[in-house]
């Protein structure tokens, strides 16, 4: 029957891959058809974000025990993301970063901005079992995190046809 395999999952945003967030953002609310949270306060200090235990990207760690494995000498490019609504849809801009290898920097690189997932949360007790089910699919994991508070996503490479990758997050 159709829908069974992702009757407990609940669609949650559409990924864009941006170069510039600022110049995004400043784009998409000159349309005037998104609502954009308000900036934190300026505290001086950059503002608190998820705390990221591990990141796994092409089957190899990038960030292990909150560490990156291999920092580079320099960072150029800092990783951001925002998200927004139009209408009853969240959309979220992704500004790659250069502190590592990702899929998302892979995409800009390759096609330049655009849509590159599409992102379902399921509930934490149940990510590993729908995990394992799309596993057992043949879709790789292609990128995936974990955070200290136990959040986490798992990005499956389901471009075959399309060029849109599944993601799965707990939530």
């Amino acid at each position: 029957m159709a829908g069974e395999e992702t009757k407990k999952w609940t669609f949650h945003h559409i990924g864009v891959i941006v170069d510039d967030m600022d110049k995004a953002i400043e784009y998409y609310q000159s349309l005037g058809i998104v609502d954009f949270p308000p900036p934190p306060p300026k505290t001086g200090k950059a503002p608190a974000g998820p705390v990221w235990v591990e990141i796994t990207t092409y089957g190899e760690a990038v960030i292990k025990d909150g560490q990156l494995v291999n920092p580079p000498e320099k960072v150029t490019k800092a990783g951001r993301v925002a998200f927004c609504k139009i209408g009853s849809m969240q959309l979220e801009l992704i500004q790659p970063g250069d502190a590592f290898r990702d899929v998302n920097r892979d995409f800009l690189e390759s096609y330049g901005e655009g849509m590159d997932h599409i992102a379902y949360t399921v509930k934490a007790e149940d990510y590993e079992e729908e995990v394992e089910k799309m596993k057992a699919k043949g879709l790789p994991v292609i990128f995936s995190g974990k955070q200290a508070s136990g959040g986490g996503f798992s990005y499956f490479d389901t471009r075959k046809v399309g060029g849109i990758i599944t993601e799965l997050m707990i939530g």
